[in-house]
């Protein structure tokens, strides 16, 4: 059965995976097709999704343990040839939703009458400096900050 927005959907597959390669023995894919859907406005659904992805990356901690200590990427920016291993791809969970709470706070803290321009691109570089300088902790400190 459709969902009441499906007709304002439309689907994306969320390719985030733990090795470059699906034909790589350790390949683990996890995250599942997402919808984005302009009539999404339940932001209790939108923090369930939330803690559900939490609750999936937290569950392969006994892989990703047991296969550190994880190879650091040498390329790990917005390099066409960068390739994000587990290391890479935990340290950008851990600053991405600290990042856009703070966006969030500042737009509502402002008293401008036209909007706020915020966000920001993949090539900013206190971005790349903390996926660098993260990338290095532990896979269970990366994990516990989730």
């Amino acid at each position: 059965m459709a969902s009441p927005c499906s007709e304002l959907c439309d689907s994306a597959s969320l390719a985030v995976t733990l090795s470059p390669k699906p034909s790589d023995p350790s390949y683990v894919p996890i995250a599942a097709p997402v919808r984005h859907c302009a009539a999404m406005n339940d932001l209790r659904a939108q923090a369930d999704r939330l803690e559900a992805a939490v609750a999936a990356i937290l569950a392969l901690r006994p892989r990703l343990e047991s296969g550190a200590p994880w190879p650091l990427a040498e390329l790990y920016g917005t390099e066409v040839e960068a390739s994000w291993g587990p290391p890479e791809l935990l340290a950008h969970l851990d600053e991405m939703l600290p990042y856009w709470l703070g966006e969030v706070e500042r737009i509502l803290d402002t008293e401008a009458a036209a909007p706020v321009p915020f966000g920001r691109v993949a090539e900013d570089g206190i971005r790349i400096g903390v996926i660098g300088r993260d990338r290095s902790v532990p896979i269970r400190e990366l994990l516990a900050r989730l």
